[in-house]
């Protein structure tokens, strides 16, 4: 079927987006997050509404919704870095503090049904964990020989992938070891990954020149 693309920018004063998430209770709900920061549009991205209050860094790489509490947002940034949480929709962030406040966040993955558990990809520091909802997060990095992540997904709270420019890790045991699973990569510049959700055996691979595996 054919079918068209149109720009959706209306008051998106930032035009650099890097990441768009929907809410999954009501589609007409959307997030973009970028070099401008989190914009929200209620409307289905026919109008947007700048959303940086207590955004204190404005370079958001991603941003992941808690699809039990779609009002909750996750949103992880770039350049001097940082994790900020939201619980009212986008209205107002809080920063985690800590060692966080510095990671550069690559990508946020909410375990599935799980809600309390979060991971973390980041760059240069690996994986981080959380088990109380993104209050406090440790490192989970045994066995990862590349601590630059590009992208991180999940299965369950027990398995977790992690893509790195070398290929992609994995974890069977919610992220306390870690094994390089490369060999049926023909090229493993690996920047992101996305599960089945129907059948999670089945993942896709984004690559640096190399297409889809």
């Amino acid at each position: 079927d054919k079918f068209t693309w149109k720009a959706s920018n209306h008051r998106l004063y930032n035009l650099n987006v890097h990441t768009v998430v929907i809410d999954p209770k009501r589609p007409e709900i959307i997030y973009a997050g970028g070099d401008g920061g989190v914009y929200k549009s209620t409307n289905e991205g026919n109008e947007w509404v700048e959303k940086n209050v207590g955004l204190s860094n404005p370079l958001v790489r991603v941003l992941t919704i808690d699809p039990n509490n779609p009002a909750r947002l996750y949103a992880g940034c770039f350049g001097s870095g940082g994790l900020f949480i939201s619980d009212d929709g986008g209205e107002s962030w809080k920063g985690v503090g800590g060692e966080l406040a510095t990671l550069q966040i690559t990508s946020i993955v909410i375990a599935p049904n799980q809600p309390d558990i979060i991971y973390l990809g980041t760059w240069e520091k690996g994986v981080y964990k959380s088990e109380d909802r993104g209050m406090s997060f440790y490192p989970v990095n045994t066995g990862l020989t590349n601590l630059n992540i590009r992208d991180i997904a999940g299965v369950g709270s027990e398995t977790i992938y992690a893509a790195v420019e070398g290929g992609v890790f994995k974890s069977e045991d919610e992220g306390k070891n870690w094994e390089l699973k490369k060999e049926v990569l023909l090229n493993p510049h690996i920047r992101t990954l996305l599960i089945d959700p129907e059948q999670p055996d089945i993942i896709y691979a984004g690559t640096w020149i190399g297409g889809v595996y």
